[in-house]
């Protein structure tokens, strides 16, 4: 009776998660989806390609999700490197990214080339183009899944024929995107920016079965601020984001603020101050974000978050959705010292 009712409890979670959250599941089983957008530049715009101060940056990105509803949860891991190669108007980056989702490790590795060319309008505002193209290949193991035809009434028996006669095959496919980014100094206390991308401008086809499906169009429309206060200690980060493929939709808002250490280098000027960033975001219909960031002397940044799952699936989430994790280095060459007279 007790084995019988706990695999009426993982059934009903799992009917749960396929028919209340087809935006989440459905569209990012296709392209991933990461919480702290602003800490996965080239996944968000390939023209943000070596947009920071600095001569070179790695970035890390991990995120664990609906551990509550499948013990096969959903982990995304992507990993990028982007630097300026030519007098900082010239950028490449690349970025590799694997996606593995539910008991059927529903997968993607995708890796990318994204160049990008920056012109300064005026003394405050510039502007950047960026083009992104790789490879991905989409995998499938069914050797974990259950099948109706395996329930004897009581128990689960996998040694029992699942019926099914065509089992997906892998694939790969060519993809082809890119962006604009804009940026402006507005005065010493205000800074702004915004950007749109749009990814696999060729729809690559999309199908475990060789049809003819092909993977949507996705549109990216993204902004954020810095405005220092008085107390020039705190900095607050209001930023935004919206995707938007084919039927599917997400609206992201939030702000983070940023306090200010006060680490200056007395003397030499050399290092910066270390920061720490805390706030939240909100995702519509879905989740609320909690945000914390430390940041070390503007090289190195560790970012944890956690959703709230806030959607019609917390009936079997109970509001757990995910953590996430986020690490960035970012390199500076020596400055070259002035010779003596």
């Amino acid at each position: 009776m007790n084995n019988t009712k706990k695999i009426l409890q993982k059934n009903i979670r799992s009917f749960l998660v396929i028919l209340s959250v087809p935006v989440n599941f459905f569209c990012y089983s296709q392209d991933i989806h990461f919480s702290q957008y602003f800490a996965s530049p080239l996944s968000l715009n390939p023209a943000l390609a070596g947009q920071y101060e600095g001569d070179f940056r790695f970035m890390t990105n991990y995120k664990n999700q609906w551990m509550a509803v499948s013990k096969n949860s959903f982990k995304t891991f992507a990993a990028s490197a982007d630097a300026a190669i030519y007098k900082k108007k010239i950028f490449a980056g690349l970025s590799f990214f694997n996606d593995k989702a539910g008991d059927a490790k529903m997968g993607t590795n995708a890796i990318h080339l994204s160049l990008a060319s920056k012109i300064s309008l005026n003394d405050n505002n510039s502007l950047v183009a960026g083009i992104q193209t790789g490879w991905a290949q989409r995998s499938v193991d069914i050797n974990g899944v259950t099948w109706d035809s395996q329930f004897d009434g009581k128990i689960f028996d996998n040694t029992l024929p699942s019926g099914e006669t065509e089992f997906p095959a892998n694939y790969s496919y060519f993809d082809i995107s890119s962006g604009v980014y804009w940026k402006c100094n507005v005065n010493n206390n205000v800074i702004v920016d915004a950007g749109v991308a749009a990814f696999h401008l060729n729809s690559p086809k999309q199908s475990y079965y060789g049809n003819g499906d092909r993977l949507h169009p996705k549109l990216a429309f993204h902004g954020s601020s810095e405005i220092k206060t008085q107390n020039k200690n705190y900095t607050y980060v209001p930023s935004f984001m919206i995707l938007t493929q084919g039927a599917t939709n997400e609206f992201n808002l939030g702000m983070m603020v940023r306090y200010n250490l006060g680490m200056d280098s007395k003397y030499t000027g050399i290092n910066v101050s270390s920061n720490i960033f805390f706030g939240a975001y909100y995702r519509i219909k879905d989740a609320a974000i909690l945000c914390f960031q430390y940041e070390y002397k503007n090289t190195f940044a560790l970012g944890i978050s956690y959703d709230i799952n806030l959607s019609k699936l917390r009936t079997a989430s109970y509001f757990r959705g995910g953590g996430e994790i986020s690490l960035s280095y970012k390199l500076f060459r020596p400055q070259k010292s002035m010779p003596r007279i």
